[in-house]
């Protein structure tokens, strides 16, 4: 029995001597609790975030994408692949010369370009969102994911100690697993390698869901020079699935650093001093198409991760996939086809020369996401396009017709604008406007709305009138972030004969005439504090400010010019802010009044912040100066108003709690409105809506003073308009 023992300890030393021979240049590893390993991460993450200032690298990115199902909602999504009918897959390559300006600039120009796709899609536009991950930011995501190592992270995430992990140079790193305390796709989960003592990311790999794709990702750091890190290598796993339709990607990325550029400390990171942020940017000429090097050789030498053998065979198929075509012996209407067609959103620069340029933007006729539904004004279809043509000196001219139809009210709308930039550097524009506005009625009203008596809107006849609005203006800036602009308008307003069994009423309100014309010259100005701008070639682009906008509107009506029958004067002034607090936090608000005075005869209030908007807008364009539970008919029902609106935005704030629920929210807001008037003394509205990648929701309370008035529902489709 002694022999067996000496014999077992013998061999236990000599597997120790072994272990210690083989590691001789690892340092002892020193047991560091999990708490404080993640405690120092989030500690040193400020300061590696702003650590680089500029970085110039070559990127070289190599796409895989396979198509596992598809039918024909696939027309749906953003960049449709178009594959032959030989492959249900496709290979790209690309080559870009990438710079980076901090707090996050990002601006890319392809350098080289092959792929099998019938349309050169730019792989970086699908997964610039992952590619511009820093590891040590507060979000990831375009600001969608909540980081594991952000300030407040350990009220979202679990941190675990896995294991010690080897590089092959016999450096270690700690592994800290990560899993997120709530189902959200606002979290992720997954690992992260940490350095000992200068807490430093090594790699980090996490998983999760954005916009209908679930999604791996592998990020290897490297470490320029002590305490600077930079990305080195990207691996990306992305599998989209919408209405049947599965389409997996695969991405590799590998950059080579040029050039950087350092912030000595935390304190000088970020903008320079002074507002104009142009040193930041780098010139990048718009190319309307990636011109194709299908040069094996070249990219043999400059390709820095083989393909495999699959890959290679695609890119065998590849002369195969150019020849085919879509030749039919006969041509058979297919209206679902047709009509997803019609759906496909269009956005496509185009070139017509060297100095010359031209954008197109539609989102296609029968796009749901051009349908919105609100109680007030029920199911609303809209139109939009835009298309722009840029020449030689910054100047840009641009043509913007807008469709909304309310099946509600049965209300056609249309609008149409006419814009020329003719002085870039200080944002001259030169305006032209003619559309219709929304039923009106006018000021001979506003008397019997006032009365205590009236509690119901639907026991008083309302006379509306067709508007029918033509503006010319020009707006150029006075100094950076003070713009005036100035305008002459025309209104032609006609009765609208709803109910000709009421005529006989119309004593009451006055006798009616063929129409209303009023000629209104009209002065804004707008100012923004502190503003950040950057120029583009000529052209001065507003960024973002840490101060309100405010807004001051004149317009005067003048009696007897162009057959005008309306003198006023009408003055509104509106603040807004939106405010972001970090760690998708924000707060939104815009308080406003406005008023008629000097009204020697009768005219129609027409407010430009107090009013329902009918054109095309966004979800997030329609939060100010709008009440959704509000009935039409108060719009323009009052010669002043003063209103107010917030909106506060967070993650998790109540669905955190509802797994089923959490699982497929992006954001959750509260909103507050409120309004007086002489009308309509005292409304407030309350509401709490939802909202991911594709459809926003909200639902609306609504107060008379204290008492209980109504209830509100809105729901608009978004369908990918994130991407």
């Amino acid at each position: 029995m002694v022999k067996y023992s000496k014999i077992i300890l013998f061999l236990f030393i000599c597997t120790a001597l072994f272990s210690m021979s083989s590691h001789a240049d690892v340092p002892p590893i020193m047991i560091v609790p999990t708490d404080s390993i993640v405690a120092n991460c989030i500690r040193m993450a400020p300061l590696y975030e702003k650590r680089v200032k500029t970085l110039h690298s070559t990127v070289y990115t190599k796409a895989v994408v396979t198509v596992k199902k598809k039918n024909e909602l696939i027309r749906l999504i953003p960049s449709e692949i178009r594959l032959s009918s030989k492959s249900n897959q496709y290979i790209q390559e690309l080559i870009s010369d990438v710079r980076f300006n901090a707090p996050d600039i990002y601006e890319s120009k392809v350098i080289a370009y092959n792929n099998t796709s019938k349309n050169n899609v730019n792989p970086n536009t699908r997964i610039l969102p992952f590619l511009k991950i820093n590891v040590f930011s507060q979000t990831y995501l375009s600001n969608t994911v909540i980081s594991p190592l952000s300030e407040k992270a350990r009220m979202y995430y679990n941190y675990d100690y896995n294991e010690v992990a080897y590089d092959e140079d016999g450096s270690f790193s700690y592994r800290i697993k990560i899993t997120p305390k709530y189902i959200s796709q606002l979290l992720v989960s997954g690992y992260m390698d940490v350095i000992p003592k200068t807490w430093g990311i090594k790699r980090v790999a996490f998983n999760g869901e954005y916009a209908q794709t679930h999604f791996n990702v592998e990020i290897k750091l490297q470490e320029l020079e002590k305490e600077v890190f930079v990305v080195e290598e990207h691996k990306i796993d992305i599998n989209t699935h919408f209405f049947g339709n599965t389409i997996k990607g695969l991405y590799h990325t590998h950059v080579d650093v040029d050039m950087y550029q350092l912030n000595d400390t935390v304190e000088h990171s970020g903008y320079p001093i002074g507002y104009d942020l142009s040193s930041v940017f780098t010139p990048e000429e718009k190319d309307g198409k990636m011109e194709i090097n299908s040069d094996q050789s070249f990219w043999e030498q400059n390709r820095p991760i083989s393909l495999s053998a699959d890959e290679a065979a695609i890119f065998n198929l590849k002369k195969d996939t150019i020849r085919s075509s879509a030749k039919r012996s006969s041509i058979v209407f297919d209206p679902i086809s047709y009509m997803l067609s019609a759906a496909s959103r269009v956005s496509s620069p185009v070139r017509s020369n060297a100095n010359d340029y031209m954008q197109l933007d539609y989102r296609g006729i029968a796009n749901p996401a051009l349908f919105d539904y609100s109680k007030a004004d029920g199911l609303i279809w809209k139109q939009d396009l835009m298309i722009g043509k840029e020449y030689a000196g910054s100047r840009v001219l641009q043509f913007h017709p807008q469709l909304g139809y309310a099946f509600k009210s049965n209300d056609f709308y249309w609008g149409s604008d006419l814009s020329f930039l003719y002085y870039p550097e200080k944002r001259g524009y030169l305006n032209i406007g003619l559309g219709n506005g929304n039923r009106i009625y006018n000021s001979q009203m506003f008397d019997k709305l006032k009365s205590d008596s009236v509690l119901n809107l639907d026991s008083v006849h309302f006379q509306y009138y067709n508007e029918l609005n033509f503006k010319v203006g020009v707006s150029q800036e006075i100094l950076s972030g003070l713009e005036l602009s100035l305008s002459l308008r025309y209104y032609i307003r006609s009765p609208k004969i709803t109910d000709t069994s009421t005529s006989s009423n119309n004593g009451e309100l006055g006798q009616l005439n063929d129409d209303y014309r009023s000629f209104a010259p009209m002065l804004r100005l707008t100012w923004t504090p502190a503003q950040y701008y950057r120029f583009e070639k000529k052209k001065k682009i507003y960024l973002q400010s840490s101060y309100p906008t405010l807004n001051l509107e004149y317009e005067r009506g003048i009696a007897g010019a162009l057959k005008s029958q309306s003198k006023y004067e009408r003055i509104e002034l509106d603040l807004s802010q939106s405010i972001d607090l970090g760690l998708l936090r924000f707060l939104h608000y815009e308080v406003g009044a406005g008023l008629f005075t000097n009204t020697h005869s009768l005219y129609f209030a027409n407010f430009s912040y107090f009013s329902k908007r009918t054109l095309p807008t966004n979800w997030n364009d329609t939060f100010g100066g709008v009440f959704e539970v509000l009935d039409n008919r108060w719009f323009g029902s009052a010669d002043r108003y003063v209103q107010m609106h917030l909106q506060w935005q967070a993650p998790l704030l109540f669905s955190r709690h509802f797994p089923a629920l959490s699982k497929w929210m992006v954001s959750e807001r509260l909103y507050a409105g409120s309004l007086s008037m002489p009308s309509l003394p005292s409304y407030s509205e309350l509401g709490y809506g939802i909202g991911n990648h594709i459809f926003n929701a909200a639902l609306f309370t609504s107060f008379r003073g204290v008492e209980f008035d109504g209830v509100g529902f809105k729901f608009s489709l978004e369908l990918f308009n994130a991407w």
